[in-house]
């Protein structure tokens, strides 16, 4: 008897295991709704994941912009810098040629106080007839 007790005690146990798993047992209703949810979820993600990934690109491409447009901006810094230095040695170039030209235009006006070799040779020339004449004329006034 105690056998049939001990197996009677098993068989209870068993089945109350056994049928406490059926207990949660999910519909198939149920389950279709969370397969559903479940793939539409997933759908989801992967569309996320997708317009994640469009936006690193964009991000990539956009940084990259950038790095050129930096880039750029030094080039022309360094161009503007050596535009400035030219343009401050045309203009030292400049200063420097307009003190020779009034040098030049100094120099030009001092030489035009000179009379010219030529005009030089006409007043002595006049002045020699002058003179000549002068001594003509004292002469003859001596012989009358």
């Amino acid at each position: 008897m105690k056998r049939k007790v001990i197996v009677a005690i098993v068989v209870l146990l068993a089945s109350s295991l056994a049928f406490s798993g059926c207990a949660a047992v999910v519909s198939q209703e149920e389950y279709d709704s969370v397969v559903a949810e479940r793939d539409v979820t997933q759908a989801q993600m992967t569309n996320l994941v997708a317009e994640r990934d469009a936006a690193q690109a964009q991000m990539a491409n956009l940084v990259a912009e950038r790095d050129a447009a930096q880039a750029r901006i030094a080039n022309l810094e360094a161009e503007r810098d050596t535009t400035q230095g030219g343009i401050a040695n045309v203009i030292a170039e400049r200063d420097a040629a307009q003190a020779e030209i009034g040098d030049l235009q100094a120099q030009i006006e001092a030489l035009s106080a000179i009379p010219l070799l030529e005009e030089a040779g006409d007043r002595a020339q006049q002045r020699y007839a002058t003179l000549k004449e002068n001594v003509e004329g004292a002469r003859g006034e001596q012989a009358r």
